[in-house]
């Protein structure tokens, strides 16, 4: 038994380059997996496969050896796949050599094609045998790919046949007859993600934003200094605000990292269902963000988006980067080419202000959700609105960036807000909230995103948000300092519609980490004792 096991390694040893291939793009995409669909795994994942046998092929050309091309290809295929894994540990040089610019990026790959260079030389005019180490590369090459395959289908046959999550909430059938439809509001949900308040932007960030505060005051705003966000991350928040309901029964997915479980309550939110209920129309001017890109139900979806026309998509665009393509990959391939660079970002972010004025004017009663993914990174504007790239970033702290995005989007929101409200014909609702805090405050855990470990100071920091609102027509309207996000359209609707959703209360709760995405946590009582310590 044991010799046919071994004549059969002996054979196989040349497939060890592409089972490692195959692997490190299962890794990546076991990475992502909560993110991307498996059919975004087909096309890199054969065109790897296809190019690493195609190596290979030339490889043998040169060595005439079985044995010397499995080695060779092996150790090729992990330090090209492996770039990405040892950057972080590349000394950071800046250097001008023949009035060309190198750093980090450039010396490893210098590096890594040296000693590629020097291990082929080694191989090549080495007399030794070399099964040995064929077949352990084999053994291993197998061992990596079994891990992340494991993974891949653990995730797509447990955690998604779950099935498809509904809402909890059942929501009131109003009678129209007695309601006075001439004075339905137009309602607009902006949302400037990651937008922290006041308060922690002046004293955790160094910055006084108390002049836009007082222009949102002037025109009539509500704004909740101690308002907090009920959840960390954007896929909750935005779910639980759209959906005006916790997300408690989403625990019976506690130790899932899925975030696509909440894209059908994104889509089919409980705050459209009703008001179209009511007759309204329904517009989406979604971002960048798959979850809020289109919705299937919006009676328009106000989007701008451009075609691809080389077929390449974000998970190609990351495969590609994780490699020794990464140096040349801006200039070869820019993220233009998948819609993703910065100026694409700029864009949409343009375009959604663009069309929030002009959609303004469009008939009512309309409920027009705006997903503005600013002052969140990635930070393209400086505090003048002008475009910016990563060399006008460096010189500032990260704060700093974030600071100089806010003053470009404030001085968008108060153009927007004014063209909005010259329409008189219905009562306007302005609803300006974020979902959660800076979001540079999570890459400060450790590990990344992981809020258990997170200090009592660190979560009074990440929950309070910017939270304002605009209710023309109502006179007291029961807003309060500390409202939170799961409670806007309540107060709203009861406000215009009759007391048909009572408030909840108010409540934050932590994730804590991203393979527990929905194990949640109250750590109410420490948002608000760490909220008491910080003065505007």
């Amino acid at each position: 038994m044991f010799p046919k096991i071994s004549q059969f390694f002996r054979k196989s040893i040349g497939v060890a380059p592409i089972l490692f291939a195959a692997a490190f793009v299962l890794s990546i995409f076991q990475d992502n997996i909560s993110e991307v669909t498996v059919g975004k795994l087909f096309a890199p994942l054969v065109l790897t496969i296809f190019l690493v046998a195609v190596l290979t092929g030339l490889v043998f050309i040169v060595f005439r050896n079985k044995v010397k091309t499995a080695v060779f290809g092996s150790i090729f295929v992990i330090i090209f796949f492996a770039y990405n894994e040892l950057l972080p540990y590349a000394p950071k040089v800046k250097l001008a050599l023949f009035g060309s610019k190198f750093d980090r990026d450039d010396f490893l790959f210098a590096l890594c094609t040296l000693l590629l260079a020097v291990i082929f030389v080694l191989i090549w005019r080495t007399k030794r045998n070399l099964l040995t180490l064929a077949t352990f590369l084999l053994l291993v090459s197998l061992f990596t790919l079994v891990i992340p395959l494991i993974g891949v289908f653990q995730f797509e046959l447990v955690q998604k046949s779950k099935g498809v999550e509904t809402s909890s909430l059942q929501l009131p059938v109003v009678d129209k007859t007695k309601l006075d439809e001439s004075k339905f509001p137009d309602i607009y949900f902006i949302q400037a993600d990651s937008y922290s308040a006041a308060k922690v932007i002046k004293t955790d960030f160094g910055f006084d934003n108390s002049a836009f505060i007082k222009f949102l005051e002037d025109t009539g705003f509500y704004v909740a200094q101690d308002a907090t966000s009920n959840y960390p991350k954007t896929f909750v928040s935005l779910t639980s605000i759209l959906n005006m309901e916790y997300m408690d029964y989403l625990a019976v997915h506690k130790n899932s990292a899925d975030l696509t479980i909440t894209e059908p309550l994104l889509e089919n939110h409980n705050s459209m269902r009703f008001l179209k209920s009511l007759g309204y129309k329904y517009y989406q001017m979604g971002s960048w963000w798959g979850p809020t890109k289109n919705n299937k139900y919006a009676d328009e979806n106000i989007t701008l988006s451009r075609k691809n026309l080389i077929g390449i998509d974000e998970f190609d665009y990351v495969v590609l980067e994780s490699t020794m393509l990464r140096p040349f990959l801006s200039s070869l391939l820019p993220r233009v080419a998948v819609g993703g660079s910065e100026n694409d970002y700029r864009n949409i972010i343009n375009f959604q202000f663009d069309q929030l004025a002009e959609v303004a004017k469009t008939p009512g009663p309309k409920y027009v959700f705006v997903h503005l993914i600013a002052p969140h990174d990635p930070y393209i504007f400086g505090r003048d609105c002008q475009p910016i790239d990563k060399y006008d970033r460096e010189p500032f702290t990260i704060e700093q960036n974030y600071e100089n995005q806010i003053l470009c989007v404030n001085k968008k929101l108060e153009k927007v807000i004014g063209q909005i409200l010259t329409n008189k014909q219905r009562p306007q609702v302005i609803l300006l909230h974020s979902d959660e805090g800076a979001p540079f405050l999570r890459e400060r855990l450790k590990p990344r995103d992981n809020w258990k470990t997170a200090s009592n100071e660190m979560i009074g920091t990440k929950y309070p948000v910017l939270a304002a609102y605009y209710l023309g027509g109502v006179e007291d309207s029961g807003l309060y300092q500390s409202i939170t996000p799961v409670n806007a359209f309540r107060l709203i609707f009861s406000n215009y519609f009759g007391k048909q959703f009572p408030l909840l209360p108010d409540k934050n709760y932590i994730i804590p980490d991203v393979k527990h995405l929905y194990n949640f946590k109250d750590v109410t009582d420490i948002v608000q004792t760490e909220l008491k310590k910080k003065q505007l």
